[in-house]
């Protein structure tokens, strides 16, 4: 679907939540706060937190004030993190 200059695409395998924000005639995802902020939920849902971490700390990087990716990127770090009894950290 394209509504003005920008291309909603669903991905196959995914959440009906993900969607990819692309602008008209570009081959690849705008580099987008939000784009990042969303798929990095995703891959916290996933448990892939280090890939988590790296799409909230981009967001950061265009935003670092942006509260919601500094919450999620404190989530996914502690996450990542092992626990001290050896145990599974996001429990």
């Amino acid at each position: 679907m394209t509504t003005g200059r920008i291309t909603i695409t669903h991905h196959k395998g995914l959440s009906p939540s993900f969607v990819m924000f692309r602008k008209a005639g570009e081959e690849q995802a705008p580099r987008t706060l939000l784009f990042y902020l969303l798929r990095g939920r995703i891959y916290f849902a996933l448990t892939q937190y280090d890939k988590a971490a790296r799409d909230f700390r981009t967001v950061l990087r265009m935003d670092w004030r942006h509260e919601q990716a500094a919450a999620w990127l404190e989530r996914a770090e502690r996450a990542s993190r092992p626990s001290v009894d050896g145990g599974d950290a996001h429990n």
